[in-house]
């Protein structure tokens, strides 16, 4: 009876260690109707590979991407003021996991992870935009 109850318990400690099957964790492809939504910048990707937060300039409003289905990005940026300033691109492609024919924060990006709630972009050279004070190679958004 001593054994029974062990190997019970056994096998149910081995079932409850599987892997976790959230999934907004799940990896997703990148490609125009996975990255759809409204996706807030949080986190700057230094060069050496430090996270820091993103610096919004705005105390009651966040930058955010605004990305719609049919291949349009619209980035929408708060200056210290509060008032917005837009950046469009239209008809943007992908080249594996890379942007390729937008605006500074996305062109040439590589999107290295995506899931249901976060995004990270990666790029090969320094960048500087929006509020990012120095350059960045990389970038992290949640969505919304």
């Amino acid at each position: 009876m001593k054994k029974s109850i062990i190997l019970l318990f056994m096998g149910l400690s081995v079932l409850s260690c599987s892997k976790d099957d959230d999934s907004s964790e799940k990896q997703l492809k990148p490609n125009f109707k996975n990255m759809v939504g409204d996706w807030v910048y949080t986190t700057i990707i230094r060069a050496d590979g430090t996270e820091e937060p993103y610096n919004h300039w705005c105390s009651t409003n966040k930058d955010y991407a605004h990305i719609i289905e049919n291949t349009e990005i619209n980035s929408h940026y708060y200056n210290p003021t509060c008032e917005i300033q837009d950046w469009n691109c239209d008809n943007y492609y992908f080249n594996g996991n890379r942007i390729i024919s937008c605006f500074e924060e996305f062109n040439n990006a590589r999107v290295t992870s995506l899931t249901s709630t976060t995004m990270k972009l990666e790029y090969d050279d320094n960048k500087v935009f929006g509020s990012v004070s120095g350059v960045a190679r990389g970038l992290i958004l949640k969505k919304q």
